[in-house]
């Protein structure tokens, strides 16, 4: 489980920023792939490398990102271990405490409602880690791939079909339900 400890690596006190781009690097720790995706991905380096920026007008603060890493998983087609980077971006912006919930109706939600890209601050500090982490997360693909034409494993003998072709196609599949109906004859 994150601690305390494991989090704040990038942040920035608002009262410190203006309308010129302030910019950190960072690398979060993997940790996250085993909590969040330990079934899936598993981290293939040690860091999330986090280049990032922030800006500030009034209370809202802008912020740009760039994730990059690697993680492992699991081919889901042909059961092979594999990697792959991950590398995205994203803006995010923060409006001060309030903000977000300032002229809407009363029925408003900001968790249905609201832009997924906006989030309000303390009025102290910009908090990226766990907002980077998500984002990493919501790059990662729900069904990866070895290679995108991964022919995946042979249905009847179990063989990685990338490695070539299989003969099994030529023998009868011995549990197949169609085999009382190759014996069939028709009569034209």
């Amino acid at each position: 489980m994150r601690t305390k400890a494991d989090l704040m690596a990038l942040e920035w006190t608002i009262a410190a920023l203006n309308s010129t781009p302030s910019v950190q690097e960072v690398d979060l720790p993997m940790k996250w792939v085993a909590e969040r995706y330990g079934d899936v991905y598993s981290a293939a380096a040690p860091a999330l490398r986090v280049r990032a920026s922030a800006m500030r007008a009034a209370d809202v603060v802008d912020v740009t990102a760039e994730l990059h890493t690697q993680v492992g998983f699991q081919c889901s087609r042909c059961a092979e271990p594999a990697t792959m980077p991950l590398d995205t971006a994203f803006e995010h912006h923060f409006v001060g405490p309030g903000g977000i919930e300032a002229g809407e109706g009363e029925d408003f939600d900001p968790e249905v409602d609201g832009d997924p890209d906006l989030s309000e601050h303390d009025g102290q500090r910009v908090q990226l880690d766990e907002l980077c982490i998500e984002y990493a997360i919501l790059a990662l693909p729900d069904v990866p791939l070895c290679k995108e034409d991964c022919l995946g494993l042979c249905p009847q003998c179990g063989h990685n079909l990338n490695e070539g072709p299989c003969d099994c196609k030529n023998k009868p599949d011995a549990f197949s339900p169609w085999n009382a109906l190759a014996s069939l004859k028709l009569n034209r």
